[in-house]
């Protein structure tokens, strides 16, 4: 009897024990925060980064709705960085940038390559979520930095991708597939191409490519595009007039390194662009192609790193700012020739950036010439990158004349890069017999700028060469109105340098002058 009675209370006893855990298991699994009021979970999401919104939203489908309304009403960025995850699992601690992958042994390099091989899936479905949750809501940017490998399945979650985005209210796009290639794959495969786009996104403004093919039938898609930057991209079968007439909101136009049809600048009609940049592109003739276009709105145009030939041809009545570099080894009459057309063309420029072979050229035809037919009267700011070759002096000479009413002039001082003269080689010495470091002592002659209007000097350099002592001495002693002066370098000053800055200090006596690192 009394056994039985033990027994009866350890079944009571393992009842109650059992009641206890499940209660408390209970009250354990029950979900209390999804009943705090909506603005306090608000305020919780703001502190969590995108991953650890991504894991709140797997909790349940309460959660993920509550995340989905925080991304709703907070407009955001949204950065899906596929190296950058993939590094981050070798070292959490430090990350791998793309600018090292350049120099880093062969061993890193595969292992990197074969963490990001193992890791595509992870990211595939990282991205994915990520883009649901955003479904509906408004995206300021999404960034897209893809180690592409071109297979068929890499290729078919990207286009699920750029569907999203052509039917959210995405406003800029910018996809860099460029990172693929500096793991190792293989530079042979096929870059990516976008495929058929049925919807046309009204909210996709801005659009960045790095490295993929881009076509014809993809403009219509892009057809309220106000930005578009395309970097070693290949040009397939479009020209500029094509990409002004499909995209008629297109308002700046900015192509560096890429593949383009021979005839792509050459334009029958007048184009709406706000801005042009063109920077060392190729056609099937290599940096060689014409430029033929007129645009009555254009406010800015750079050219850089491409050939000046006789079929160089720019309508731009009101450009403001204009900027030529030409890194080319040698010059002729034809090069000569195009680039004083340009700039008689353009004195209405209120800025103007030339690098050291447009002022060697320049140079020459002042001296030879002697006076180019152009004068730069509503110039403010003078941007001018020189090694200070002999061959340039004159040039600069000649430009700080010709803008009378220069407000700002900058200098970016470099190695000196000396050109070729090809048809001139034989009189390059008859036309530049002076001695450069005594150059600037002789121009004794007025200069309207710095009598009246030059108010600041921006000097960048490492150097701290005598040439360059010359001239700042030349610009200090002359500039009446001179108020500041800025010295930019990227390293500390030492030895010789710090002689040439204390020699800046003691000329700039009165005259504000800042030294920035």
């Amino acid at each position: 009897m009394e056994r039985n009675n033990n027994y009866q209370v350890g079944n009571a006893k393992r009842r109650i024990v059992g009641q206890r855990n499940n209660r408390q298991h209970a009250t354990e699994m029950k979900d209390f925060i999804s009943f705090l009021p909506l603005e306090l979970m608000l305020c919780v999401f703001s502190f969590l980064t995108l991953e650890e919104l991504i894991l709140a939203s797997l909790v349940s489908k309460e959660w993920a709705h509550l995340v989905k309304i925080y991304l709703s009403v907070v407009p955001s960025s949204l950065n899906l960085d596929e190296l950058k995850m993939s590094t981050g699992i070798i070292n959490s601690h430090r990350t791998i940038l793309p600018h090292e992958l350049v120099n880093i042994s062969l061993m890193t390099r595969v292992s990197i390559s074969n963490s990001i091989i193992s890791g595509n899936k992870k990211f595939n479905q990282f991205a994915s979520r990520a883009l649901y949750l955003y479904s509906g809501c408004k995206v300021k940017k999404l960034f897209l930095n893809l180690c592409y490998n071109g297979y068929h399945s890499s290729r078919q979650m990207v286009d699920q991708w750029i569907q999203f985005v052509m039917t959210n209210e995405v406003t800029e796009l910018d996809i860099n597939f460029s990172n693929g290639i500096l793991i190792g794959y293989d530079i042979t495969s096929k870059p990516y191409e976008f495929p058929y786009i049925q919807p046309t996104s009204k909210s996709l403004v801005s659009l960045k490519l790095n490295l993929c093919n881009f076509l014809k039938s993809n403009l219509q898609a892009f057809s309220y595009l106000q930005c578009l930057f395309l970097k070693f991209v290949k040009i397939l079968d479009f020209s500029i007039e094509d990409l002004a007439t499909k995209c008629t909101m297109l308002k700046d136009l900015t192509i560096a390194c890429c593949l383009i049809p021979l005839n792509f600048m050459v334009c029958k009609k007048d184009i709406n662009f706000r801005s042009l940049t063109v920077i060392r592109c190729f056609s099937q003739k290599g940096p060689l192609f014409p430029i033929d276009i007129s645009s009555p709105k254009l406010l800015m145009f750079n050219l850089e790193n491409c050939h000046l030939n006789t079929e160089t041809n720019i309508k731009a009545p009101n450009l403001i700012e204009m900027g030529i570099r030409i890194n080319k080894l040698y010059t002729n009459s034809g090069h000569r020739e195009t680039l004083i057309k340009l700039l008689g063309h353009f004195s209405q420029c209120q800025t103007l950036l030339l690098n050291t072979w447009c002022i060697q050229v320049l140079s020459y035809e002042v001296n030879f010439i002697q006076s180019p037919p152009f004068s730069f009267k509503n110039l403010k700011h003078l941007k001018l990158q020189s090694g200070l070759e002999k061959e340039e002096l004159i040039g600069i000479s000649y430009l700080m004349r010709k803008c009378s009413y220069m407000e700002c002039l900058t200098l970016h001082f470099h190695e000196a890069r000396q050109i070729l003269w090809d048809d001139l080689e034989e009189q390059n010495h008859i036309f530049f017999d002076f001695e450069d470091d005594q150059y600037w002592q002789t121009q004794s002659s007025t200069f309207y700028c710095l009598e009246y209007c030059l108010k600041e000097v921006r000097v960048y350099s490492d150097f701290g060469r005598n040439l360059e002592m010359h001239m700042l001495r030349f610009l200090l002693e002359n500039a009446k109105v001179l108020e500041k002066m800025f010295l930019y370098t990227h390293q500390k000053i030492r030895g010789q340098q710090q002689d040439w800055l204390s020699g800046v200090k003691e000329l700039s006596k009165g005259k504000q002058m800042v030294l920035k690192h």
